[in-house]
């Protein structure tokens, strides 16, 4: 069951859909987690499916309760931004050339202030999942800062990498 904050995302699928595949791509490169069943192997699964879709072929996405046929790419989309509201780290970044991004300005007050992050930190994760530009970090971050209570970030200060935790609520 997912948190208050978390969508609920449940793929019907079967192992011989390649659409299946590019679907659960998709959510895992959206930092969502999400249940797998296998209607082929599973029968109340299938059932399941057909019951809350009306479909009997796969992917079949329950996204918070609503329904996708396919791998309908814009609607999931439209699902994420409407799950997904907007949080503000507090603090400039640009592209590092050595992979993550580089802190620049840290905004007194803000949630990058609060972690203790500083200029010249790099980031190079999010909850483990490496970040190599800033199109990846706010693609990550829009993606999963309304999702979770507070978020990891992996950071390299003076050579050494520690571990800083953003609250978000």
């Amino acid at each position: 069951m997912a948190s208050a904050n978390s969508p609920e995302v449940v793929v019907y699928t079967t192992p011989t859909c390649p659409w299946c595949g590019r679907t659960k791509a998709w959510l895992s490169q959206h930092g969502l987690s999400f249940i797998e069943k296998d209607v082929s192997r599973d029968r109340a699964a299938a059932e399941e499916m057909v019951r809350r879709s009306g479909q009997m072929g796969v992917p079949v996405t329950a996204f918070d309760g609503q329904i996708v046929v396919g791998f309908d790419q814009p609607r999931l989309e439209r699902l994420l931004s409407a799950a997904t509201a907007q949080v503000r780290l507090g603090a400039t970044v640009a592209s590092d050339p050595g992979g993550g991004v580089r802190v620049g300005q840290v905004h007194p007050g803000s949630r990058a202030a609060a972690a203790g992050l500083q200029p010249g930190d790099v980031i190079v994760a999010i909850n483990g999942q490496p970040i190599g530009t800033v199109d990846e970090f706010q693609r990550r971050w829009r993606t999963l800062a309304s999702l979770a209570g507070r978020l990891r970030l992996s950071v390299r200060r003076d050579g050494a990498e520690r571990s800083v935790e953003i609250p978000l609520t």
